[in-house]
């Protein structure tokens, strides 16, 4: 445990709260994708996959500038920081998975021959 705790001072149960839409953008945006790619295309999926997984990555540090214990607009801080937390959380994981199918079509639409083989080295590079 740190000495002193920083970051957004939440704790286990708020932590887990936190990842509950992360969780459920793991769980139904592979049902949403085979619509949009077929839209779209591959490449716009994924070039807006990894915009946005991008986009939340930065946004997180922002976090911080929430300030504590002051009311926004009419809400308090608090609400502010759950509300771009959940925000955050959802697009990563929505990026994620979008980014992350995008580009296994991608390469399995760029190979022809020994398809086999380059699906298992793509498959085994992304699990590292």
């Amino acid at each position: 445990c740190a000495s002193r705790p920083s970051g957004l001072g939440l704790g286990p149960s708020d932590i887990s709260a936190s990842l509950t839409p992360l969780s459920l953008s793991l769980l139904l945006w592979p049902l949403a994708f085979p619509r949009l790619e077929r839209a779209i295309g591959a490449a716009a999926c994924f070039q807006q996959g990894v915009s946005l997984f991008l986009l939340a990555s930065l946004a997180t540090p922002l976090l911080r500038t929430i300030p504590a214990g002051r009311s926004l607009l009419g809400l308090p801080s608090t609400a502010w920081l759950w509300l771009f937390l959940s925000a955050i959380s959802l697009a990563r994981g929505v990026g994620g998975v979008q980014a992350t199918t995008s580009i296994a079509l991608l390469l399995n639409s760029l190979l022809h021959t020994d398809l086999g083989l380059y699906n298992g080295l793509a498959v085994s590079a992304s699990a590292l």
